[in-house]
């Protein structure tokens, strides 16, 4: 009869012992996911180029807190086939993004 208790107290344990470990896997994962915040999105929209403006400007502007500067302003500038800083021009039009 001894031996039935123990086994049953061993069985009590260990399933209490899985039980903390899934329940707190699962409140833990919950909290990293949400820690990190809701998923941003990539929109694109295109810019009328102002007097003044550089790749720079536009991207202290525009890039979210998420990518470097430079970066965004390689993106911007493979976006639109853009080879030299210098040949933004304005009224010209520029493809961007922003994150949302």
């Amino acid at each position: 009869m001894k031996k039935k208790k123990t086994a049953l107290i061993r069985s009590f344990i260990l399933a209490a012992v899985v039980f903390a470990i899934i329940f707190g896997g699962i409140v833990v994962g919950r909290d990293v996911a949400s820690a990190s915040g809701p998923e941003k999105s990539k929109y694109f929209t295109s810019i009328t180029i102002e007097e003044g403006d550089s790749l720079w400007s536009i991207a202290r502007q525009y890039c979210d807190s998420d990518t470097s500067l430079s970066t965004y302003i390689d993106e911007i500038k493979s976006m639109n086939g853009i080879v030299n800083d210098r040949s933004l021009v304005a009224g010209h039009s520029l493809m961007i993004y922003y994150m949302r």
